[in-house]
C-alpha cells in the first residue's frame, strides 16, 4: 500500500504544473510624467499671466499719477523691454517709444502689443487644455484596456484551476479512495482469516483435549 501510495505521489509531483500566471501590465509612468508636465505647464501659463495684469496694472497707476513727462517715457520704455520679450518687438519700436512725446499713441501701440501678448498666452493655454482632454481620454482607455485585460487573466486562472482540479486532482483523488476501500477488503478478508485460523486452532484444542480424556491411563 505504502509503495502504491508513493508511487502515485512521484506521479502526482510530475504532472503538477505552476496554476498561476501573472496578468500582463502597462507601464504608465510615461503617460503619468507627460500628464504632469502638461499641468506643470498650465499653471506656469496662469502665472505669467497674472503677473503680466500686474504689471499693467502697475503701469497704469503710474501713468494715471501726476508724475513728470520724462518718467512717464522712461515707464514706458520699460514696458516696451517687458512686451519685447514676448513678442517681435524691434529696437526700433522702443526708440520710437522713448522719442514720442504722444503719450496716447505709445499707449496704443503698447496697448496693441499686449493684446497681442494676452491672445498668444490664451491660444497656447487652450492647446494645452486640448491636448490635456485628449491624453486624458487616452489615459482613460488605456486604464480601462488594463482593466479588461486584469479581469481577463483572473478569469483565464480560474479556468485553468478549474481544469486542474476536473482533469487532474479530483480523478486522482478517486483513486487513492479506490485503493483506500480495496485496502480495506484486504484487512476485512485477513480479519475473517484470522478468526477462522483461531477457530481451527480451538477446535484443533478441543480434539487434544478430547483425545487426551479417551486415552487410558
Amino acid at each position: 500500500m505504502s509503495n502504491a501510495m508513493s508511487g502515485n505521489d512521484r506521479t502526482h509531483g510530475q504532472q503538477q504544473q505552476p496554476l498561476y500566471m501573472s496578468p500582463q501590465t502597462e507601464n504608465l509612468s510615461q503617460m503619468y510624467v507627460l500628464v504632469d508636465r502638461l499641468v506643470r505647464q498650465l499653471q506656469a501659463n496662469r502665472k505669467e499671466k497674472e503677473q503680466v495684469l500686474r504689471k499693467v496694472d502697475v503701469l497704469s497707476k503710474q501713468l494715471n499719477k501726476q508724475s513728470p513727462a520724462e518718467e512717464g517715457k522712461n515707464d514706458a520704455v520699460l514696458f516696451d523691454r517687458f512686451l519685447s520679450q514676448r513678442v517681435a518687438l524691434s529696437q526700433k519700436d522702443i526708440n520710437e517709444t522713448a522719442n514720442d512725446s504722444d503719450t496716447v499713441k505709445i499707449l496704443q501701440r503698447q496697448n496693441e502689443q499686449l493684446r497681442k501678448v494676452l491672445g498668444a498666452k490664451t491660444n497656447l493655454n487652450k492647446e494645452t487644455m486640448d491636448v490635456l482632454r485628449v491624453h486624458e481620454d487616452a489615459l482613460e482607455q488605456v486604464v480601462a484596456l488594463l482593466r479588461d485585460d486584469v479581469a481577463n487573466s483572473h478569469q483565464s486562472f480560474v479556468n485553468r484551476v478549474r481544469s486542474k482540479l476536473n482533469d487532474e486532482l479530483i480523478p486522482l483523488e478517486d483513486k487513492e479512495f479506490s485503493l483506500y476501500l480495496d485496502n480495506i477488503n484486504d484487512v476485512e478478508q485477513l480479519i475473517q482469516v484470522s478468526e477462522i485460523y483461531r477457530s481451527v486452532l480451538r477446535l484443533s484444542d478441543s480434539a487434544d483435549n478430547t483425545h487426551l480424556r479417551n486415552s487410558p491411563n
